[in-house]
């Protein structure tokens, strides 16, 4: 008995039955959907520090430093290693620049949701991440982890 024919190479019946299916392949694909689903993770976590700290009292805007402070880190290696794939330690530097600019952009828009419309701080915050997390992708994708 003779074994099947090897595709020819470029053959993309055979190139299609190679390639992970479904979420795999989204995951793998799309560096967009990662940060999406690894920054969610770390923006529950943040928010939920950030409201425990404005609980126990802490002003707005420091509440937001430290809660930033405490991801940092987390983020550099989750952001680094699961939505680009480097985790190098002299990238750190630049990490924790867009996180400062990060935290100069949402302390401003946090000011002004505050001040000029009235809204609590919580749900200030919860208004500021989505653009926030907008400019952070780009930040990151362009400037920290471009190869």
């Amino acid at each position: 008995m003779n074994p099947a024919p090897e595709s020819p190479p470029g053959d993309a019946a055979a190139e299609d039955l190679a390639r992970p299916k479904g979420l795999v392949a989204l995951w793998r694909q799309r560096a967009g959907l990662r940060f999406l689903v690894v920054g969610a993770l770390n923006t529950v976590i943040g928010l939920i520090l950030y409201s425990g700290f404005i609980l126990a009292g802490l002003r707005p805007e420091i509440a937001l430093m430290v809660s930033t402070v405490l991801g940092v880190l987390n983020n550099f290696f989750t952001t680094g290693g699961l939505v680009f794939g480097n985790r190098d330690p002299r990238r750190l530097l630049r990490f924790v620049a867009a996180y400062a600019l990060m935290y100069a952009v949402n302390t401003a828009l946090l000011d002004v949701l505050i001040h000029l419309t009235g809204i609590g701080p919580i749900a200030a915050q919860a208004i500021c991440i989505g653009p926030v997390l907008c400019l952070n992708f780009l930040v990151q994708r362009r400037l920290v982890f471009a190869a």
